[in-house]
């Protein structure tokens, strides 16, 4: 049986904070190198690459330009994907979409894989 929220939007919320957990849980699981980072695909593209979405470390903030040094890295070492030189304008403006909650541990970037 369900049961009606006293707080309007209070179930939507409740979705969007689950997700928010999962994604800053998952940035604090096994490091793929010394600094902890991890990626995901999402739905959206840019000029035919797929956005993807860093995660950080969330205990340590970082600007965008380490942020984006750190997910270049990351996609260095994956032989089936390369970064698609997007302006830093159009990463900057992606990562902001995505909230304020994360601006210093999540980056937005098009990726283009081949697997």
């Amino acid at each position: 049986m369900s049961r009606a929220s006293p707080i309007p939007g209070a179930p939507a919320r409740r979705g969007l904070v689950a997700t928010a957990g999962l994604v800053l849980l998952s940035a604090c699981a096994a490091p793929m190198s010394d600094v902890r980072v991890r990626h995901f695909g999402s739905t959206d593209l840019w000029e035919g690459a797929e956005m993807r979405l860093f995660t950080f470390d969330p205990r340590e903030p970082r600007t965008l330009d380490q942020r984006i040094r750190l997910a270049r890295a990351e996609i260095a070492r994956d032989p089936d994907c390369r970064w698609a030189d997007a302006p830093t304008e159009v990463i900057a403006e992606a990562t902001a979409r995505q909230g304020d909650a994360f601006a210093d541990t999540l980056l937005a970037a098009p990726i283009i894989c081949t697997a």
